[in-house]
C-alpha cells in the first residue's frame, strides 16, 4: 500500500492505494511531435511577457482593498490551470472593459 499526499481539491478520496493501481510517471519524448494534451501557445508575447485567451471568469471575489479578484479559465487549459487576477490587472485602458 502507498498513502500519497493528496490536494484539497481531492479530500473525498480515501489517501491509501494497493500499489498495483498506482503506475510510474514518464515525461513525454518531445521529439515525438506535439500531444493531444499540449496547452496553446500564447496569441502574443512580447518583452513584457506572453499573453492567453481568458475563456471565462470561474468566481469572483473581494480583495483586502475592496477590489474584484477573479479566478480565470483559461483558453485550451484545464481547470487545474485558473489563476486569480485582480481587476485592474484586466482592464483594457482604452475601453475600459475587462479585457476578455
Amino acid at each position: 500500500a502507498a498513502t500519497l499526499h493528496l490536494p484539497p481539491s481531492l479530500s473525498r478520496h480515501h489517501p491509501t492505494f494497493n500499489t498495483s493501481l498506482l503506475k510510474p510517471y514518464f515525461p513525454r519524448d518531445p521529439s515525438l511531435g506535439p500531444s493531444a494534451h499540449a496547452h496553446p501557445p500564447p496569441v502574443f508575447s512580447d518583452h513584457t511577457g506572453a499573453y492567453y485567451l481568458i475563456e471565462r471568469i470561474v468566481a469572483e471575489k473581494r480583495g483586502a482593498d475592496g477590489e474584484p479578484v477573479y479566478t480565470l479559465k483559461w483558453v485550451g487549459w484545464p481547470h487545474s490551470a485558473n489563476t486569480e487576477a485582480r481587476h485592474s490587472f484586466l482592464i483594457d485602458e482604452p475601453g475600459g472593459k475587462i479585457a476578455i
